[in-house]
Parts: structure tokens; sequence; C-alpha cells
């Protein structure tokens, strides 16, 4: 008989991520995506000229390692001191300083008082902020710790496809003996999101179920925001790679917005 799976008891993102922190580089790829995804932060870096990044919601670090490794100095945030354990530890593996800071976003400006060329926040980290009012705080906190040219990239999936297809399975991964299943519920405005871990047993198999409320955010929403927390020029494209944004199709929506427009 196959085994009834309950509704998880909805907790806070800090406990989701706390709990999922130990599995989260097997269910990401964690090593497999540096060959892929350094060309295009190498591409990012260099078109921006930066020397200095904010990870806003770092998780276990990856792309702060591969920001420190293309140079950059960074600081990374999270508001799970079980990720930012997991960051220390890769960037201690990797010989880069990274300096750790636990976060809300509002908080940033206080928590990190710094003025930096660039705020990554990637990973769909912001379809957690579940009001208007926590999206226009955070947005305003990236705004406040970037100098005067300064960039923001945020990357959100493309909510526009998702909602139009109403897809459900996001991501299917097997990873250290365990297969990790990423699954939305649409429940009125917002969706939860769920991580269901099944691992095989001897003779049985076992499963845990995680799960977190989102918002979709469609872009317009986002750039509109953006425009309202001060940003002087944002683009939107269709993934890192900084190509075409085409709400059927592009699987993810990635904003660029600059503090002040650069005309030098």
């Amino acid at each position: 008989m196959a085994p009834t799976i309950k509704k998880a008891t909805e907790i806070s993102p800090e406990k989701f991520y706390d709990r999922l922190a130990a599995e989260y580089d097997g269910m990401t790829g964690f090593e497999q995506r540096f060959p892929y995804e350094q060309p295009f932060f190498r591409m990012i870096r260099d078109r921006f000229q930066l020397k200095t990044a904010l990870d806003a919601g770092c998780g276990t670090g990856f792309h702060s390692i591969l920001l420190g490794r293309l140079g950059l100095k960074v600081t990374a945030t999270d508001i799970s001191e079980e990720m930012l354990t997991q960051t220390r530890r890769h960037a201690k593996e990797n010989g880069i300083h990274i300096k750790t800071i636990k976060s809300k976003f509002p908080g940033l400006k206080k928590a990190a008082p710094h003025q930096f060329d660039s705020v990554f926040c990637l990973g769909n980290t912001c379809a957690h902020l579940l009001t208007e009012e926590e999206l226009l705080h955070s947005l305003s906190s990236f705004y406040g710790v970037l100098n005067r040219h300064g960039v923001l990239i945020l990357q959100l999936l493309n909510y526009n496809r998702i909602l139009a297809q109403h897809e459900r399975i996001q991501n299917i991964k097997e990873a250290d003996g365990k297969t990790f299943i990423r699954f939305y519920d649409y429940e009125n405005k917002l969706i939860r999101f769920n991580i269901l871990t099944l691992e095989k047993n001897t003779g049985s198999i076992s499963h845990s179920l995680k799960s977190v409320m989102l918002r979709p955010w469609k872009p317009q929403e986002i750039i509109r925001c953006l425009r309202h927390s001060g940003f002087d020029e944002v683009n939107l494209y269709g993934s890192i790679a900084l190509d075409r944004y085409q709400s059927a199709s592009s699987k993810d929506a990635v904003f660029v917005a600059r503090r002040e427009t650069s005309f030098i």
C-alpha cells in the first residue's frame, strides 16, 4: 500500500530552510552548477565592473562562492542560521573569505552598513515576501545598501508562465539516495511550495514533506515596486544569461535595476 502523505504544517521560511539546509546541496546540484553558471556571472561582473557584492538570501552559498571565485568581495546574508553554517563551510573548503550575516531583508542597511557595487537576490527568494509592503521594504533595503551606480540582480521564477499553465510539478531531483519532488498547491492568491523527500530503505520507502507559502509575483508587479523603491533603470530578462524575456515561455524573470544610470 502506498504511504499516505498528509499536508505539511505551515512553518516560517526561517524554520523551513533550517530544516532543509542539510539536504539543500544535493537537491539543487551544488557542485554541478558551477561550470554552467560561471560564464554568465563573469559576464555580469565585467559588464557592470563589479568588485563587491551582497548575496541576499544566500542559501548554502552557491552564488557567494561563485562570485568569490570571480574575485568579488562578498557578504552573504540569510534568515536561516543553518544555511549560513553551510555557506561558511563551503567558503572554508574553497579558501574564500565570505562575511556572513543573519538578517531579514528590511534590516540589511543596519546589519550590513556598507555600500556595495551589487546586490544579488536569486533563487526565487523574493517569492517568500507575501505582501506588497514586505516587498517594498525589501527592495528599498537593497537600494539603501548599493553605492551610487550600484546594480541589483533579482531572479524569480516566471510566474506569468507558471500561473497560465497552472504548473504543479516544479522539479524532480535524485541525489544521495533520495528523491526530491518540488511541487505547488495553489491556494487563493498564494502558492504552497512543497518539497517531498523520498528515501528507499530495506523493503520500504520513507518520506517527509516540508511546505512554505509563496507569493507568485508577476514581472509587472516587481517592475512597479522597483521603480517605487527608487531604482532609476529597470530591465527585464528571461534568464541569468540576460536573454530576451518571453512571458509564455521563459523559465525565469531576471530583473537588472540600477540605483542611478551611469553615463560614463
